[in-house]
């Protein structure tokens, strides 16, 4: 079974607060693990994951910081698999846009779960129209 999804902000969200998921509509959801009411990305088989993640912000004097995270179906709790974080260098140009990636690949059973999170402070004018995206595959 294909199991691949490719997902954006189609526009700027003004804020979410810290641990937030942020929901990102799907262009592509092959399989349909990836929901985009949740913005979370549900494994059906047990496999190899690749994930990767952009964030970016504009018009703000504030940084955006994002996690992916990993929630595995047998623990309580959230594992961080991999961080960004902007860098603001002209804050409050409605013109520049800040933008931070990563990746990474993941062993996943069937069940778990996958996101992307805010993860310091409350994030302002979290940056849409594809600056922002998600998406993932199974290897």
């Amino acid at each position: 079974m294909s199991i691949f999804f490719n997902s954006r902000l189609p526009q700027t969200i003004p804020s979410l607060k810290i641990g937030e998921q942020i929901k990102f509509i799907a262009d592509v959801n092959e399989g349909k693990a990836y929901n985009e009411k949740t913005g979370i990305f549900t494994t059906k088989e047990d496999g190899y994951y690749k994930f990767a993640f952009t964030i970016g912000c504009s018009g703000t004097k504030e940084n955006v910081a994002a996690n992916l995270v990993v929630t595995k179906k047998t623990k309580t709790h959230d594992t961080i698999v991999a961080s960004a974080a902007t860098d603001i260098s002209r804050p409050s140009d409605p013109l520049i846009c800040s933008q931070a990636s990563n990746s990474s690949i993941v062993w996943m059973a069937s069940g778990d779960k996958a996101k992307v999170v805010i993860s310091q402070k409350e994030a302002q004018k979290i940056a849409g129209d594809g600056v922002s995206t998600f998406s993932g595959y199974k290897l």
